[in-house]
């Protein structure tokens, strides 16, 4: 099962050290966000949303969790 923000990262060919640095979340961190391992906070998951140009609910489900890409379908 992959997440929906993994799967946006892959088609959008972004490291995730790209993405730390343009959203100053730590790639560990979102390594861990990615594998459900961890719940991003409030306002990691709106810097990563704007990132990839989508809308919060679109990454994270209403407790915070990360959405698998077979859920997201």
């Amino acid at each position: 099962m992959i997440s929906a923000l993994r799967a946006k990262r892959f088609f959008s060919q972004q490291s995730i050290w790209e993405v730390s640095n343009a959203t100053g979340i730590l790639p560990g961190k979102i390594s861990l966000v990615e594998r459900g391992l961890v719940v991003a906070r409030p306002d990691e998951q709106k810097k990563l949303a704007e990132y990839f140009g989508c809308e919060v609910e679109e990454l994270f489900n209403h407790s915070g969790q990360m959405i698998a890409l077979q859920d997201a379908c």
